[in-house]
């Protein structure tokens, strides 16, 4: 395995015997940041950690470390002690994933709670609108870092959940709320009739000003406008 830094992108670039992939410079150090705290809470690995670190300390040398191969080292390291010893992790989320929001994820997983994720802004909590791969039940990777995984029904292959930038999590079941970021908010929806479109698509679901969607029916836009505004929780089937 080879990895590279990218000032361009702000990313490592990982290349391996099955291609490439790439991960943000600030991810990794915050990843790395939480295995020292997950590994230092445990006897077993007290030893390892404290040889694999040396004279670094990682709050206090973030601007040396930053965006530099020696922290990819650390962090490697550190997993590869995790796998030698066994360590349960549980499930790995973003180090910026609120507790409430782990907390709900991970009941709805054990309990197989059929759910509805909105991602929006975690500073703000505007919602962003998604359309697609939102609902599903919630399940794991394999490894020694198991991220939560949204698993819809029918299909195959899961999806990886950007869990920090979740801002409501619905059942989808009982339509009660698990989680809703104290700051949740929408934009001001308004349906328009734009009669002079010439593909045959004259309604439109405008959000805060902007065109969200075109659609043939009415029916159809107002369809979505409850499904992105929460009314209803399943996706409508539009016509052809």
């Amino acid at each position: 395995m080879k990895t590279e830094v990218n000032i361009s992108l702000q990313s490592y670039v990982i290349h391996t015997e099955h291609g490439a992939s790439m991960v943000n410079f600030g991810n990794l150090y915050d990843e790395t940041l939480s295995l020292v705290e997950a590994l230092g809470k445990r006897k077993s690995t007290e030893s390892d950690l404290r040889q694999i670190l040396g004279d670094w300390d990682l709050e206090k040398d973030r601007a040396r470390l930053y965006a530099s191969l020696e922290i990819v080292d650390i962090r490697n390291d550190i997993l590869d002690v995790a796998r030698r010893k066994n360590i349960n992790l549980g499930t790995w989320f973003s180090r910026k994933t609120p507790t409430k929001v782990r907390r709900a994820l991970e009941d709805a997983r054990k309990e197989g709670t059929r759910v509805r994720l909105y991602s929006g802004d975690p500073r703000t909590g505007r919602d962003w609108l998604d359309e697609f791969d939102t609902i599903g039940t919630i399940g794991r990777s394999t490894g020694i870092l198991k991220v939560p995984l949204l698993v819809a029904e029918g299909e195959i292959g899961e999806l990886a959940i950007l869990d920090h930038c979740i801002v409501k999590i619905e059942s989808i079941d009982d339509g009660r709320i698990l989680y809703e970021h104290p700051k949740y908010n929408l934009p001001t929806f308004e349906i328009r009739t734009e009669s002079g479109e010439p593909d045959g698509v004259p309604y439109c679901v405008y959000a805060d000003g902007n065109c969200h969607s075109r659609h043939r029916t009415y029916a159809d836009a107002a369809g979505l406008l409850a499904f992105l505004s929460g009314v209803v929780s399943c996706p409508p089937r539009m016509t052809n």
